[in-house]
């Protein structure tokens, strides 16, 4: 496919895989690909990775075996074979075929669970550890254009591996409980690009304010690390809104890692704040076209900063009250695999449209194009990955490793607003008493903040948390009335949150909350309205829908009374699987109609007694207004206001 626009937009609704770095021309290798089971694990020996090896089915990439979408239903087995042969007429019609002064060809693989071999014509070349991370293979497409080449990939993943990341995949041969299929092999995109010699092989995003400038730090393929006797070549920014130019630098470059820095003269007047920032009610997106030698990539910045005050998140410092939704990202056809582009925005506009202004892409790494989507809808995100279920010195390793690809890779997205690398203690159990486990939640925080620091991290979310910017709770009561006695007030709070919390657990290992951090109950309510299924589980059952709506609207009332709380995130966005406890069903239908749902969702922005006496901003999306939302309340029981 090829886009020629200096527009971010056109590749986000083109479907591009990568939405943050843009190029002109790629090739999705998705559809029908050779796949065979090795369930003895018998290929390698057998040379299944060399040309002329036979693969007794086929299957529909990127959807995982056993999926109806993947189109074969034989039995799991934890090794996988895939094979595609790409011909010289899909690299032409794709716009690759002008690769003469373009000698690396880049296959990319969005996700492989867990370990993954690639071979290109027999040759190896990648081996890659991870589920829920991007990996790419690098190949001269010279040797190629034209006879074309054949990709051959091996993935690896036991099922009863219970000390690597993997989220809320099953370790049973069946699903059962609020855990769902287990997944092995591919389950995200693989495409493919052309490159030049020099190219640009990531980008980072910083921004000063204060000083009205933006900062681009650019890593290039093709040129040493430190500046030596490299022929210098010519590298540039232009940044833009709405087709007018805001600033434009060059610099000559000899190493692969430079520095753009731009001017940004309104960026100073604070009264252009309201176009040329990001947040949730104006999500104000700058397009970017960076030029390093040959190569041209169209990117996207969103400047905002993310701080805590007055026991409030904040965006550009306006404090923030914050309406969540947890979001299982599955689907019967596909499970953890979208069944289209379409369907990732769509999750996200019914997540709006029921009046949420963040989700939590939970238990998973969030799909690229996901993220994108957010960044333009001002959804504001917790960005997660997979949790382990067991400690051991591998899960350190590679959830350590796992967990710094992701940051990396999603650090630049405006939309995220907080890390969360832990949940409930999944992997760490014994957080608690365990010297270790503490040690290795507190380095994955400090890598955290090393390789990011603009946001904050929730290292262990929901109980036992050691330091922590955010207080949260997990809180499962099925009446509002038990969450409205838990959250009163701050005599209630600090009782909840310093001593035993709701779950039996411990919420805070470290200092006790008396202070001015947030607390919010990052999960709640998990009422379960089961439509069909016979296994329907939830936190609580009701008959029907009326019970179903005075049982969800009463904790949503409960929780939104209180005059402390920073925000809430509800369980869940839609059903999934047996867990029947989704706002929508399994299908993405309302199981209430939505002005039903949005009025109790976001009620106590109308309200006057629920908040305290701040300035909250919503986004208007959110609001059903046209206008940015204020509301400015008073409260006479918080003295520290």
């Amino acid at each position: 496919m090829k886009v020629n626009v200096d527009t971010f937009e056109a590749w986000s609704d083109a479907h591009y895989p990568r939405p943050d770095l843009c190029r002109e021309s790629w090739l999705n290798l998705g559809g029908q690909w050779e796949f065979a089971t090795d369930p003895t694990d018998e290929g390698l020996t057998l040379g299944w990775h060399l040309p002329g090896a036979h693969f007794s089915h086929t299957i529909c990439v990127p959807f995982p075996p056993g999926s109806p979408s993947s189109q074969w239903s034989g039995e799991r087995s934890d090794v996988v074979w895939y094979r595609r042969r790409v011909t010289p007429e899909e690299i032409k019609d794709a716009g690759l075929a002008d690769a003469g002064h373009r000698p690396h060809l880049l296959i990319h693989f969005e996700a492989v669970d867990f370990a993954s071999d690639v071979w290109v014509n027999g040759l190896h070349l990648v081996h890659h550890e991870g589920g829920y991370t991007p990996f790419t293979v690098e190949i001269d497409p010279s040797d190629y254009l034209d006879a074309g080449f054949e990709i051959v990939v091996r993935a690896h993943d036991r099922l009863d591996a219970v000390d690597q990341p993997r989220g809320k995949q099953d370790w049973q041969e069946h699903p059962h409980g609020i855990w769902y299929h287990s997944v092995v092999g591919i389950w995200r995109d693989v495409w493919m690009e052309v490159v030049p010699a020099n190219y640009v092989r990531s980008l980072t995003w910083s921004w000063d304010i204060e000083e009205a400038q933006v900062t681009c730090d650019v890593e290039c393929a093709g040129l040493p690390l430190n500046t030596g006797t490299h022929e210098a070549i010519e590298a540039s920014l232009t940044l833009d809104l709405a087709g007018v130019t805001l600033a434009a630098t060059m610099v000559r470059a000899r190493s692969g890692q430079l520095r753009l820095v731009a001017q940004i003269p309104a960026l100073a007047n604070r009264q252009e704040w309201g176009r040329l920032l990001w947040s949730p009610a104006h999500p104000n997106l700058i397009n970017a076209h960076i030029c390093v030698g040959e190569d041209e990539v169209v990117s996207y910045v969103g400047i905002r900063d993310v701080n805590l005050s007055h026991r409030y998140l904040e965006i550009n410092h306006q404090p923030t009250y914050l309406r969540g939704i947890l979001d299982q990202g599955y689907w019967p056809s596909s499970y953890f695999t979208a069944p289209s582009a379409e369907a990732l925005k769509a999750d996200l506009e019914l997540a709006r449209d029921m009046g949420f202004n963040f989700v939590r892409i939970h238990e998973r790494s969030a799909d690229r194009r996901t993220l994108t989507w957010a960044d333009r809808m001002g959804m504001m995100v917790w960005g997660e990955s997979a949790s382990a279920y067991a400690f051991s010195d591998r899960a350190v390793s590679v959830t350590t490793q796992e967990w710094h690809d992701l940051v990396l890779r999603d650090r630049n997205h405006p939309s995220v607003i907080v890390w969360v690398p832990f949940n409930e203690s999944w992997g760490v159990d014994l957080i608690v008493t365990s010297s270790r486990q503490q040690a290795f939640v507190r380095s994955v925080v400090a890598l955290t903040d090393a390789l990011d620091g603009t946001r904050p991290v929730i290292a262990n979310d929901g109980w036992e948390q050691l330091e922590t910017p955010i207080v949260t709770t997990h809180d499962y009561g099925v009446y509002g009335e038990q969450l409205r006695v838990n959250y009163a007030d701050r005599e209630s709070i600090a009782e909840l949150v310093n001593g035993v919390g709701p779950q039996g657990r411990k919420i805070l290992l470290g200092q006790p909350w008396s202070d001015d951090r947030p607390v919010m109950v990052t999960e709640f309510g998990g009422i379960s309205l089961p439509l069909d299924a016979e296994d329907a589980w939830g936190y609580a059952v009701v008959p029907n829908a009326q019970a179903y709506e005075e049982r969800v609207s009463g904790l949503f009332e409960a929780l939104e009374a209180s005059p402390i709380l920073a925000g809430f995130c509800y369980t869940q966005l839609t059903d999934t699987r047996q867990e029947t406890n989704g706002l929508a069903d399994e299908n993405r239908t309302p199981k209430l109609p939505l002005d039903v749902i949005r009025g109790f969702v976001t009620s106590s922005a109308q309200q006057s007694g629920q908040i305290r006496p701040r300035t909250i901003v919503e986004a208007s999306a959110v609001l059903g207004t046209d206008e940015r939302s204020v509301v400015s309340t008073a409260f006479e029981g918080d003295h520290n206001a």
